[in-house]
C-alpha cells in the first residue's frame, strides 16, 4: 500500500540561517569556549576545505566545537532556536495529517537533528551521521538524501505514494533530489520560482 509522505529540510525550510553557526553562537554565549577559539576552529576548517575541497572536512573541524555540549545544553539550544527562528506557520502543519508519515532530512548532524526531530514530532530524521565524536559517512545533501530517504523507505517498509506527497526546502539547487518522489513541492523563501514548485513564505509569527 502506498503512503503519503512529507518530506522536510530544515535549516532555512524549518527555521532561519544555518543552525550549526547558531548553535556555535549558543556556545560562545553560554561560555563553553571562545570567539578566538571559534574563529580559530573556521579557519582551519576552510582551509581544509580549500585543501581537498571537502565538505565533510569543514563540518568535521565545526563538530568538534559541538562535542562540546551536553545533551541539557544542546536541549536549551533547540528550544531556543525554534522560539526564535523557527517558521511557526510550516512547523505548525507538519503533523496536520495522521495518514502522513513525516521525514525530517537535513545536512545538519544527526547530534542535535534528532533533538529537533523529537521536538516537532518527526516520524524519522536523517540527517549526516556521527560517532558523538566526529562525523561519519557523506554528507546528507543533495543525491545523498534522496539515497537516504530511499535506504529508510526500504528498510521502513514505505512505498511513497507520488501523487499525495509533499516536500519543504529552501533551495532548488541543493533539494531537487529530496524532493523528486513528491508531485507536491514547496520552497520557502525563495526570491525565484521554479517549475513543479510552490513559492512559500515562512513567518516566525503565526
Amino acid at each position: 500500500m502506498k503512503t503519503k509522505v512529507k518530506i522536510y529540510d530544515f535549516d532555512k525550510t524549518l527555521a532561519k540561517g544555518d543552525s550549526i553557526f547558531y548553535l556555535l553562537k549558543f556556545g560562545i554565549n553560554k561560555g563553553l569556549y571562545s570567539r578566538s577559539s571559534v574563529l580559530g576552529h573556521l579557519i582551519k576548517a576552510g582551509f581544509k576545505f580549500l585543501k581537498h575541497r571537502s565538505m565533510m572536512d569543514f563540518k568535521n573541524e565545526c563538530f568538534k566545537l559541538i562535542t562540546i555540549f551536553d545533551e541539557r545544553q544542546l536541549n536549551d539550544f533547540v528550544d531556543e532556536h525554534l522560539e526564535e527562528r523557527g517558521f511557526k506557520n510550516i512547523i505548525k502543519d507538519i503533523n496536520d495529517d495522521d495518514n502522513a508519515v513525516t521525514i525530517l532530512c537535513s545536512a545538519s548532524p544527526e547530534r542535535y537533528i534528532k533533538l529537533i526531530s523529537d521536538r516537532l514530532g518527526f516520524d524519522y530524521y536523517l540527517g549526516t551521521r556521527d560517532d558523538g565524536e566526529k562525523l561519519i559517512g557523506f554528507n546528507n545533501a543533495k543525491e545523498e538524501k534522496l539515497r537516504r530517504i530511499n535506504e529508510l523507505c526500504d528498510k521502513e517498509n514505505i512505498m511513497i505514494d507520488y501523487e499525495s506527497s509533499i516536500a519543504f526546502t529552501d533551495s532548488y539547487k541543493n533539494d531537487k533530489w529530496m524532493a523528486s518522489p513528491c508531485k507536491t513541492k514547496y520552497i520557502v523563501n525563495s526570491k525565484k520560482s521554479y517549475d513543479g514548485y510552490i513559492n512559500i513564505e515562512g513567518k516566525n509569527d503565526l
